[in-house]
Order: C-alpha cells, then structure tokens, then sequence
C-alpha cells in the first residue's frame, strides 16, 4: 500500500502495450477510419434504392441485393488497415485504405446513384412512380469518404510522425 492508502501499483498505471502507441492526433486517424469501415458493412443491411408508387414502398432493394456482400468483405478488411495505418504507421496499410475508400465511392458514383432516379419497369405501368435514395447510399458514401479521407491524412503525416519502431 501507498503513503495515501491505495493498494494501486506502479505497473497498474501503465498503458496497455497495444494502445501505448495511440495519441490524439493517431487517433485522429484511427476513429474516422473505423467508422468508415464500420458504415460500409451497415450500408450493406439498409436500403440503397427504393422505388415507389405514390406513397408506398414497392421495392427496396438493400446494399446486400445490390452488391453480394461486397461492402461489408470490404468494411472488415478495412479495420485492420485502419490500425495498421494509424497506430501502426504502416504506409501499405494506408494505401490499402484508400483503394478500398475508392472502390466503395465507385460502388456509389457507378452502381447505385444513378438506379435513384430510374424507376424501370415501374415507371412503365405507373405514372407517379419514382425511385429515391434509401439511407444506405448515404452510409455507402460517407463510409467511403472518411476512408479515403483517413488514408489521405496517414499518407500526408509528416516524415517524423512516421517513424519507425525497432
């Protein structure tokens, strides 16, 4: 026991080794980096597109129907590289990140942006149909953002924040 009657240690005070290297300008990096992650594997379970006949939903097509899953793969293989680009520093980490930004922002600009103003077969045999973004595509896109947006940032530390552990 100490002078002041707490039975803490000096070893209890110690961070935790795997974190000892986060600061707040890593963690800067880190957090948007794993919320981006994060919000493409829920896009993935939310609607995308969904058309409509007046007021009344008749298809909703989720992240899922539309991709296979592919932005949720994509969202748990960026989690790591979020680590390893902030904590880590790990340059290949951080260019990995920004691939998979990019693909997710491909999968908005290409796949799914442009069907929120289609409406297909409906709008043939429906005169008030009309097809709108769901919340998914605004998960998809800002997901997307804050990775590339995180890999910018960890490409752009300066020489001396990157330095090397043995």
């Amino acid at each position: 026991m100490s002078a002041h009657g707490s039975a803490a240690t000096e070893d209890d005070s110690k961070p935790v080794a795997a974190l000892s290297g986060v600061t707040g300008g890593l963690l800067g990096l880190l957090a948007p980096a794993a919320l981006g992650a994060v919000l493409l594997c829920v896009a993935e379970a939310t609607t995308v597109v969904e058309l409509r006949v007046g007021d009344v939903v008749r298809v909703a097509e989720s992240g899922a129907d539309r991709h296979g899953w592919a932005l949720l793969v994509l969202g748990v293989a960026a989690l790591p590289l979020a680590w390893g680009a902030a904590v880590g520093r790990a340059r290949p980490a951080a260019v990995a990140l920004l691939a998979i930004g990019a693909v997710a922002l491909v999968f908005v600009a290409v796949g799914d942006l442009p069907d929120t103003r289609a409406t297909g077969e409906l709008g043939i045999h429906y005169e008030d149909a009309h097809a709108a973004a769901g919340p998914g595509l605004w998960l998809e896109l800002a997901g997307g953002l804050l990775l590339v947006a995180a890999a910018v940032a960890a490409l752009t530390l300066p020489a001396r924040a990157r330095v090397r552990r043995p």
